[in-house]
């Protein structure tokens, strides 16, 4: 799966290290930002090697000037490029005291040039005050990418001492969506107080930042993104509305759906109520990004906290998508242990509806099958399940009850105590006489009924008159 947030990052920083515009690197769109990044770097080390002996000699060559005359003619004759070239080959030391006396504007205009990976101690040994001037300097220009790439070298006593500066939430955003490595986005977020993240996530709704917003929270740890959804599930519907508007336009649900999964309860609540997430195309491209991305462990129990009206639409919604979508459903409540979700949803269904369900349950694997009857015995859903079990024809019955017994199913345990505790006899029976005998001596043999359950079998076969039909299962019963 293509991060698309990873890879918009990745695109712009290698514009930027080639000074190129964005559109000419639109073609790199659709490549992983894993794939990306290695690129950058290695087309950073050739442009640093390609004449590295050059700027090994000019570094010892200034060592025989001192400091104040090597700043004189690096400013007038070499240039910002060339600097930073001949910085990476220093001493940390040699370096940090000839950067102090360079004017603050040509050290930024180094900073575009300088990789801190290959010269951390100089970055990290760098004056803090220093770092704040040129910090100001480059937000100015607005050159987001050179503040992100150098966020991973700097200290923390350095950081902190920065964000104070940068008063514009939406620049503090855009910064750290440029951080290489996202690990240092915690330290960064553990700087700022809620009302500062608020006023982050305000910015990413009132300048359009939705987007960096999203990388940032998906990039966090985990008690990060946990703090940062709970903040914006806070927000009003309008803010959250036009989260979700980006999410349909820009295909971003894998964030979004994430985020809402490490938030408390009572606010998933909330963002699953969203009047605009009750409409019919939003529904749809959640259900497909779901079934894209492996996501239905995500959406499922988002689904379970929707209010009855919109579990329907969700329902009516799913059985209208392209099959291979409810398939997946299927398959996902099977191998997360989500049937409780799906069988709820089932029974919101008009019969009609079912019935057509029924036909593509019953196409499911067998084990698929049988982990949705163990769920429904074990989850107290069995009158929500029987009307799809009530669709099925004796033949796919047959199908599914063998291999079940064969597994040693108590099918008839689970399917008595169902009718008992929910009064749902008459389906029940239904599903039993519509079995061959040799089938309903197997579930007899299969199961051992108290004798409570037993008694309440044989009467309500006489009060249906349909002990002549069951008479295989009740004569081994019986025996």
């Amino acid at each position: 799966m293509i991060d698309h947030l990873a890879t918009k990052a990745e695109l712009l920083k290698l514009g930027h290290l080639l000074e190129a515009e964005p559109v000419a690197l639109a073609s790199f769109a659709d490549y992983d930002a894993g794939l990306l990044r290695r690129l950058r770097e290695a087309m950073s080390a050739a442009l640093f090697d390609e004449h590295r002996r050059t700027f090994k000699r000019l570094e010892a060559a200034s060592r025989l000037l001192p400091n104040a005359l090597v700043a004189k003619i690096t400013t007038k004759v070499f240039g910002p490029v060339v600097a930073a070239r001949v910085a990476g080959e220093m001493p940390a030391s040699r370096a940090i005291d000839l950067a102090q006396r360079l004017p603050v504007a040509f050290m930024a205009d180094i900073c575009l040039h300088l990789d801190p990976r290959s010269s951390p101690d100089l970055v990290r040994g760098m004056p803090v005050p220093i770092i704040r001037e040129i910090a100001r300097i480059l937000l100015r220009r607005r050159d987001f990418v050179t503040m992100g790439r150098f966020v991973d070298a700097l200290t923390d006593a350095a950081i902190s001492g920065v964000i104070p500066d940068i008063e514009d939430d939406g620049m503090l955003l855009q910064v750290a969506f440029y951080v290489e490595d996202r690990a240092h986005l915690d330290t960064v977020l553990s700087f700022l107080p809620d009302a500062r993240l608020e006023g982050v996530i305000r910015a990413a709704f009132e300048q359009d930042l939705w987007a960096e917003a999203l990388a940032l929270m998906q990039h966090v740890g985990h008690d990060s993104r946990r703090r940062l959804g709970d903040l914006t599930a806070q927000q009003p519907d309008k803010l959250l509305a036009d989260l979700v508007r980006v999410a349909q336009q820009q295909d971003l649900w894998v964030p979004v759906l994430a985020i809402i999964d490490d938030i408390p309860e009572p606010r998933r609540i909330r963002l699953a109520n969203l009047k605009l997430l009750q409409k019919p195309k939003v529904l749809q491209d959640i259900m497909r990004a779901a079934h894209r991305d492996d996501l239905w462990h995500q959406v499922l129990p988002l689904l379970a906290l929707m209010t009855v009206d919109h579990q329907r639409a969700v329902a009516r919604m799913a059985m209208a998508i392209e099959p291979d979508v409810l398939v997946g459903m299927l398959d996902a409540a099977h191998r997360h242990g989500l049937w409780p979700s799906v069988i709820n949803l089932i029974s919101l269904l008009e019969p009609q509806v079912q019935a057509g369900l029924a036909e593509v349950v019953v196409a499911q694997q067998p084990a698929v099958i049988h982990s949705l009857i163990e769920a429904a015995a074990e989850t107290d859903l069995w009158s929500e399940l029987l009307p799809i079990l009530d669709h099925w024809e004796p033949a796919q019955q047959a199908r599914i009850v063998g291999p079940a017994l064969d597994e040693g199913l108590p099918l008839l345990e689970l399917a008595v105590r169902a009718a008992q505790d929910y009064q749902q006899w008459t389906p029940i029976l239904s599903l039993l006489v519509r079995l061959e005998p040799a089938l309903q001596r197997r579930m007899a043999e299969s199961s051992v009924l108290p004798a409570k359950l037993t008694k309440a079998l044989f009467s309500q076969a006489s009060k249906a008159g349909l002990n002549a039909n069951l008479r295989p299962l009740l004569e081994q019963l019986a025996g």
